[in-house]
């Protein structure tokens, strides 16, 4: 039974009757609005602890680029942990939605743009920096691949983050204003 606001709770979606279209249809929805906010915002938090941890060897990570003096890539290994975490954390919890999908698209077309032109140049960087000083892995394209889908869902985010009533309206058409 929807409560006052519209809304439905998760286990009544699930329970209704498994068909194509109507409530079914209702359930994918939930999920392509729900799962890319959830991986997006656990990945941000998982990388940004990753380098918040050890930000002294992430400093050392950011200068193995070369695209930055001494200055910047301290700046850089200083901030950058904790705008993923903020942003990871505003994801999940919903808060300022349009802002934060803009910073974490923002942030990472200019990730995938430090990684392709990194590769470009013929780099060989021992550790991407993707988890800091954890979980060292070498700049390949596989790291250009996973940054492309992390950009994918960040716009999928994106999408949604403005579409939020919208969605709400779809649960309950009934509550749909002409």
């Amino acid at each position: 039974m929807p409560d006052t606001r519209g809304y439905r709770t998760f286990s009544e979606i699930s329970l209704a009757p498994m068909r194509w279209g109507g409530e079914r249809a209702t359930v994918c929805r939930f999920a392509l609005r729900l799962l890319p906010r959830w991986f997006v915002g656990c990945m941000l938090i998982a990388t940004g602890m990753g380098k918040a941890l050890d930000i002294p060897g992430f400093v050392q990570v950011v200068a193995a680029y070369a695209l930055l003096p001494a200055w910047g890539n301290v700046l850089v290994a200083y901030t950058l942990p904790f705008v993923e975490l903020v942003s990871g954390l505003y994801l999940l919890t919903r808060r300022w939605r349009w802002p934060v999908a803009w910073i974490v698209v923002w942030l990472h077309v200019v990730l995938l743009s430090v990684v392709v032109v990194s590769w470009w140049r013929g780099l060989t960087i021992a550790n991407c920096g993707c988890f800091g000083v954890f979980l060292a892995r070498p700049l390949s394209g596989q790291t250009i691949i996973e940054d492309v889908v992390m950009l994918g869902a960040s716009l999928l985010v994106l999408r949604n983050a403005h579409g939020g009533e919208l969605y709400k309206a779809s649960l309950n058409p009934s509550d749909m204003s002409p």
